[in-house]
């Protein structure tokens, strides 16, 4: 028996780089789902098949990525890796403190 290509959320609102990421990930053997605003994703995160890694963006539409990670943290240890323009160590503190 086969077992299953692991599977990858991203959620990205910018179509280009979501595309980029989609398409690389799959040509690696992924599957991939991508969803470009912040309530979306929450809800593909939670939803079944349940991703074994979500791509998360800090700045999205509806729900921004850190409120995603913590809301995700709360019930759920999926890895997540968080894009963003933002480049302070703060910045990057923020994202791991909420569970990236």
């Amino acid at each position: 028996m086969v077992e299953p290509s692991p599977f990858i959320l991203i959620i990205e609102d910018d179509e280009v780089i979501a595309r980029f990421i989609e398409v690389e990930l799959q040509y690696e053997g992924y599957q991939v789902q991508v969803r470009a605003d912040g309530m979306a994703g929450l809800l593909a995160a939670r939803s079944t098949p349940t991703p074994d890694l979500i791509i998360l963006d800090r700045m999205l539409p509806q729900l921004d990525g850190l409120e995603i990670c913590r809301r995700l943290r709360q019930t759920s240890r999926i890895p997540i890796i968080m894009l963003s323009a933002k480049v302070t160590v703060e910045d990057r503190v923020t994202g791991l403190n909420a569970g990236a």
